[in-house]
């Protein structure tokens, strides 16, 4: 989608940047291997980056289907809630299959 697409350069940069630290493993008890502040920003830009992209195939599945994009919204989160329900009791299965 579109918001990947300006994310991207930012991610090459970084891994231009800081090279094999970026995918190395964090030390005990670290979050990261890369600058703190770094990583935040990182993190805040795919956020925004994420919410881009609900927003934007919201207004898809609403336009799509000609209703509201809140509509599209509430199919996009009604597949969530399905997928969160499948993951649970796949969850259950396989722990009451290893008991």
């Amino acid at each position: 989608m579109v918001p990947q697409i300006f994310v991207l350069p930012v991610v090459v940069i970084y891994v231009l940047l800081y090279g094999e630290r970026f995918f190395a493993a964090p030390a005990e008890f670290s979050l990261t291997s890369i600058p703190l502040g770094a990583y935040l920003l990182l993190t805040l830009l795919i956020a925004i980056a994420a919410v881009w992209s609900l927003f934007i195939a919201s207004k898809a599945i609403g336009v799509v289907h000609g209703f509201s994009s809140m509509r599209g919204f509430a199919v996009i989160m009604t597949l969530v809630g399905i997928m969160i329900v499948l993951s649970i009791l796949v969850g259950i299965g396989l722990f009451m299959f290893l008991i």
